[in-house]
């Protein structure tokens, strides 16, 4: 299968990013980001489609596009029904699941789908809601039309104006949605992930919950090297925590800096599952060039414990002797000083992956430990880092400060290494949310990165920690998005599932996460609506209209936790706004 490169990939991760609505990017992008990892076709299959929905096109042109991905997603779901291995029934499923979460983007929760609400607000002015409530009574949706048995049979209208007809198509699109998910998807993915876990869960067995994720580890553990670009790519369609049980936390670090375009030697991973006695020797790296082969056990170079010099590393490695240094590595992690480490620390039996990468001699070799975004400690010495962590001289370093040194040493294309590691802790914090502790060296007059790992003690330079308490008050206002218009007052009742309605009384406002068309009974007799995920186009915000049911969707997860049993709320519809005591 042609594969995109890790450029191409990012490339596509980044319109993916702008594309789909923060809300439900952790529901849907999962399923397009792992399928278009290997797959160089359907990645611009995707990007296509995403590009097109960017453009000013007509309903016309839209209906023909979600019909072709409703009938792309049926092909997929009929492979897997006529498929009897259970690895490729499951690989199929998995991107009918692609097209049906792309569906439901444009449907609801994409850039596409705000420009429509944004059309609307434009075409219609203030009383777009109204406006709109009077539409979805007109053509009142599948679920409500149950519930208040309506014979009205949903069709398009070419009298219509555009924007509206946009609206109708997408509203009707939802009712399609709901039902093929119902009827057709429900039952069939609920039974192949199960099918497939139960069949490989046994290989990593902290990983049960997540078919999808499970898969990956499958795939990676059958390489026995896996190219770092593989692996950054794969983490940033979503692989995180289970990636570490399967490279080790130093090798994870590095996909962390790969994935940030950060310059690093050429890498290779041995997973911690690989048994390196049946493995065969590895034919496909340049043979006429040196290795560094380090360790990277699981629990290695994490949040709580860095393990530092505890595991073997060796540098200047024979290509022939790769395999014979990987070995002694991963034996290491029994060695005496694991065994001591881990008792004194209360740490879990470490399982070890190995790091084989291109060695060359650097010019310079340090360290970077960050205190906060924009200060920390740099150290370096002259030649390999080798002496430096391990304390064998005494290395030059610099004291950062917001940003500032007293003496800056050591530069690189007539720019300060504090500077440039200040930058990219900064990446690094707002991705992984973590200070950072880096090795680096410079080769050939470039900055390389050889480690990141975050930053287990602080070091408190200089400095006093302040600590800012925010005061509510006797009133807080949260804002949300405006669905529906009117106001409701009253108790507010979290429900998480219909079996929790026992803690629910008619009348009461709502509050949940999101709803389903099981849930129409509640939503009817509720005072309010408020939801922590979905928009002005989700299935909450059009229920509620029919309804006529004040309702604010997208509060947020952090929101809706604050305002949930409370014994008095207010919201407005109009307005968005959620009021506190």
């Amino acid at each position: 299968m042609n594969s995109p490169t890790l450029k191409e990939y990012i490339v596509f991760k980044k319109k993916v990013d702008s594309f789909f609505s923060k809300e439900i990017e952790q529901y849907y992008t999962p399923y397009i980001l792992f399928q278009t990892v290997d797959d160089k076709i359907f990645l611009k299959e995707m990007s296509d489609i995403m590009d097109l929905f960017e453009k000013n096109i007509s309903s016309l042109e839209m209906a023909n596009i979600l019909d072709t991905l409703s009938n792309l997603q049926e092909k997929y779901f009929k492979l897997a029904d006529n498929e009897q291995n259970i690895d490729k029934k499951f690989s199929a499923t998995m991107r009918g699941m692609a097209y049906f979460f792309m569906i439901e983007s444009l449907n609801e929760g994409s850039s596409f789908s705000n420009k429509v609400i944004e059309e609307i607000k434009q075409k219609l002015g203030n009383n777009y809601l109204e406006i709109i409530a009077k539409i979805d009574k007109t053509y009142i949706s599948l679920d409500t039309r149950k519930y208040v048995k309506s014979n009205f049979e949903p069709c398009y209208f070419e009298n219509e104006d555009e924007i509206i007809k946009k609206y109708l198509i997408l509203k009707q699109l939802q009712d399609k949605q709901h039902e093929y998910y119902f009827n057709r998807i429900q039952k069939a993915i609920d039974s192949i992930e199960k099918e497939y876990i139960i069949k490989n869960g046994d290989l990593f067995s902290t990983h049960k919950e997540n078919a999808l994720k499970l898969k990956v580890l499958i795939e990676l553990s059958n390489k026995d090297f896996i190219d770092i670009n593989l692996l950054s790519k794969y983490y940033l369609a979503g692989s995180r925590n289970e990636l570490i049980k399967l490279i080790g936390g130093k090798a994870y670090g590095l996909v962390i800096l790969n994935a940030h375009q950060v310059d690093i030697p050429k890498t290779y991973v041995i997973s911690t599952v690989k048994n390196l006695t049946n493995s065969n020797q590895f034919p496909k790296i340049e043979k006429n060039i040196k290795y560094a082969v380090r360790s990277s056990a699981d629990i290695e170079d994490g949040i709580n414990n860095s393990f530092a010099g505890i595991f073997e590393s060796y540098l200047d490695v024979e290509y022939d002797l790769i395999k014979e240094y990987a070995q002694k590595v991963k034996e290491s992690a029994n060695n005496s000083r694991a065994r001591s480490y881990i008792e004194k620390n209360g740490s879990q039996q470490p399982h070890m992956a190995v790091i084989v990468q291109e060695f060359k001699e650097p010019d310079f070799s340090g360290v970077w430990i960050g205190d906060d975004e924009s200060s920390g400690m740099l150290e370096w010495v002259k030649g390999n880092g080798e002496k430096l962590v391990s304390g064998k001289v005494t290395p030059i370093n610099e004291i950062w400060i917001d940003n500032n040194s007293s003496s800056e040493k050591i530069k690189v294309g007539g720019v300060s290494i504090g500077k440039k590691l200040i930058e990219l802790q900064q990446k690094v914090v707002q991705d992984d949310m973590k200070i950072a502790d880096f090795e680096w060296c410079i080769l050939d007059n470039e900055l390389v990165m050889l480690q990141y790992r975050p930053v287990t003690k602080q070091l408190l330079i200089n400095k006093n920690i302040k600590i800012t308490e925010m005061n509510v008050g006797n009133k807080e206002i949260l804002y949300g998005i405006p669905a529906s218009r009117g106001e409701a007052f009253g108790k507010s009742k979290f429900v998480n599932k219909l079996s929790d309605l026992d803690k629910w009384n008619e009348g009461d406002i709502l509050m949940t996460g999101y709803t389903d068309p099981d849930w129409i009974e509640i939503m009817s007799k509720s005072s309010g609506i408020v939801a922590a995920v979905g928009g002005f186009l989700c299935h909450t915000a059009i229920i509620a209209r029919e309804f006529d049911i004040p309702c604010v969707t997208g509060i947020g997860e952090d929101s809706i936790k604050r305002i949930w049993d409370k014994e008095y709320i207010y919201l407005n519809g109009d307005t968005g706004e959620v009021h506190i005591n």
